[in-house]
Formats: structure tokens, sequence, C-alpha cells
């Protein structure tokens, strides 16, 4: 693909999704320059790779996702002049749609054959996991391990136990096809190294789905369902990832009292001059 077809391919796009963190980095307000930030990066690493001509067309599903998110972004946007008292949360809303909007440009156009997807997120497995692992270590050495705790709930590094459980459950999901991949290779291999490999990927996910368990969000549940349902729908392997799946839940099940106790502290503490007298 050529430099200039593919900056007419994808520029409008890119644009668009560059539009809103660039006038939020300006109204948005504090936490709104976050997204917005991280938004730039990945429009300003997308633009980079279609100049470069690495970019190709998206596939129809990752093309009507994108276009669905970018739709969303527009009317989170436009829901900003109305928004009397809430145009903080329109901002947010606007900026977070942006955000998604470009990383599913950046998969659906960088990420157009399964080598490079199943590379992309085998090292996006690993990277939540190795953050899993820094966040316990943290936790365990510091002197006050409570401040990465809000209300009993593990919220660092991110600051919002909602969206730390949300990514934790991102890792632990490509974890678990990870090791399925890794499985698949050895048959075919008989190597060590992918025995080894898929060994890493579920340890990674079980540690993964501990953090994230710790982060004690509801909204998790309905997610991890949808999850898991779309999971055995796409992965050739459903046998296999059912069974790593149900090796991981029942750890958590074995392992969710201490997981939880502070969190339940906590919310009997909060309750008490209800409950008590």
């Amino acid at each position: 693909m050529t430099i200039s077809r593919a900056l007419r391919l994808h520029l409008p796009v890119l644009v668009l999704a560059a539009i809103a963190p660039l006038l939020a980095l300006k109204f948005g307000g504090y936490h709104v320059r976050t997204f917005g930030w991280v938004t730039l990066v990945l429009v300003l690493w997308a633009s980079v790779q279609a100049a470069r001509g690495r970019a190709s067309a998206p596939r129809s599903v990752a093309g009507a996702a994108t276009f669905g998110l970018i739709t969303l972004t527009v009317w989170s946007g436009a829901s900003i002049a109305w928004a009397d008292f809430s145009r903080h949360d329109a901002w947010v809303e606007t900026t977070r749609t942006a955000g998604y909007a470009a990383a599913f440009l950046l998969g659906g156009t960088l990420l157009a054959n399964a080598r490079s997807f199943a590379r992309f997120a085998t090292l996006s497995g690993f990277g939540i996991a190795l953050i899993g692992l820094v966040t316990l270590v943290r936790i365990i050495t510091a002197t006050a391990p409570l401040k990465s705790f809000v209300a009993g709930r593990l919220d660092w590094p991110i600051g919002y136990a909602p969206a730390l459980a949300a990514l934790y459950l991102i890792g632990m999901l490509l974890l678990l096809g990870a090791a399925c991949a890794c499985e698949r290779a050895w048959q075919a291999t008989r190597s060590n190294a992918q025995v080894a490999l898929g060994g890493l990927a579920l340890s990674g996910a079980g540690v993964c789905a501990a953090l994230a368990y710790t982060g004690q969000t509801r909204g998790t549940l309905p997610a991890l369902l949808v999850a898991v349902v779309v999971a055995l729908v796409v992965t050739p392997f459903r046998l296999a990832w059912l069974l790593r799946f149900a090796t991981i839940a029942l750890a958590i099940v074995v392992v969710h009292g201490p997981l939880g106790a502070l969190f339940h502290t906590q919310f009997e503490l909060r309750q008490a001059p209800f409950t008590r007298g």
C-alpha cells in the first residue's frame, strides 16, 4: 500500500479520533486529560503506521465496530451541548469512546492477520500480568499498603476499581487464549518452550483473575459472562479454554475469603451505624 493511499483511507478517521481529545485537553477538566493523552498517542501511532504504508483496510467486523465507536463518540460529543449539569461526564465519555475507536482502528488495520494479532494479544496479556505482579510487590513491601485500596477495593495504579478489574479481566482472557495456543503449538512441534510459555500464560491469568477479584466490582460479573460466551464462540479450542478457565475459577473460589477480606471488613464498618443499636 502506498503512503498516499494509506493516508487517504485512514486520515479522515484519525482526524475524527483526534478532535475529541484535543478539545478535551482544553475544556474537559483534569481526569479527562488522561483519556485525551492516551487517545492522542494511539492516534499518533496509527498515523505513523499509515504514513509508512503499514495499514490495511479493516476486516468487516473490526470495521463495523470502529464505525460504531466513532458514531458513539460523535453522539457523546454532541450531548455536551445539552448536558447542563453533567458536562464533565459527557466529556469523559467522549474521550473514552474516542480512545476505544482509536484502539479499534489500530487493531483492525495494523493487526490484519492472525499471527500479528496473536503476538499482540500475548504481549498485552503478559504486560497486564506484569503490572499485577508489580502491584502485589508494592502492596507487600509498602509501609502503608492500604493506600492502594479505597473502601477495601484495590484501585492502584489506575485509581478506579471497576477500571482496574476490567484491565485484569482482559489480561486473564488474553492469557487464557495464549495458554491454549501454546498447547496447540506444542502438539505440532513438541517443543518444551511452548510448555513453559503456556505455563507462564496460565500463571499470569491466575494473577490477573485474583487481582480483578480484589477490585470487588459487581459490573465485572455480566462483563465476564459475556466475555466467556464470546470466547467459547470464537475460539477454535473451546474445551481446552473452558478447562483452564474452570481451573482459575476454582482457585478463586478457594482463596476468595482472604482476597475479599479487606473489602468485607470495610463494608461492615460502614454498615455498623445502621445495624447496631
